[in-house]
């Protein structure tokens, strides 16, 4: 069945420009954002490769030199996450300058 509605339609309004402009910056997500959202991924991802590697320690799977693969994997997690600090705040910076 089709819709036989008696009532008139309004004519669509123009929209405002600065409305249109916060719709748009909504759909699409800020370089930041994205570049953010991959640094987590990429923590998480090495804090469970540590996990996994301490966890494989305790189980003696690397032998006598556990512990100092511990300490390695623990100095690659702090290096991995000292670049990600510093990969977010510099997109975050450029952001802000591009938008303003």
């Amino acid at each position: 069945m089709e819709n036989q509605s008696t009532q008139p339609t309004e004519p669509m309004q123009p929209i405002d420009p600065a409305v249109q402009h916060v719709a748009e910056t909504a759909k699409t997500e800020s370089l930041a954002h994205k570049i953010n959202r991959t640094m987590a991924f990429v923590l998480i991802v090495s804090a469970i490769t540590f996990v996994l590697i301490s966890i494989l320690s305790i189980w003696e799977v690397f032998g006598p030199d556990a512990g100092t693969v511990v300490w390695r994997s623990l100095g690659s997690l702090g290096a991995i996450a000292l670049g990600a600090l510093i990969i977010s705040i510099a997109s975050k910076l450029i952001d802000d300058r591009q938008n303003g």
